[in-house]
């Protein structure tokens, strides 16, 4: 897998909010950066959900993981 770095510009406002949900989540604030990403793209018919690994992000996030 190849991985590629993007810089994304946050106000403090939305960087406050990230690391909430991150912290209650339990990620990484990049983790979860990646995480609603993958999940908005897939929603909206970019990303196809391909692994079980999703399934399972999908679920904790359901839970409040």
């Amino acid at each position: 897998m190849t991985v590629i770095r993007v810089k994304v510009p946050l106000e403090q406002t939305e960087y406050t909010a990230l690391l909430k949900m991150a912290q209650i989540e339990l990620r990484s604030a990049d983790d979860q950066i990646r995480f609603i990403l993958r999940q908005e793209l897939t929603h909206r018919g970019f990303l196809q959900p391909d692994d079980m690994q999703y399934q399972k992000q999908k679920k904790e996030a359901q839970d409040g993981i």
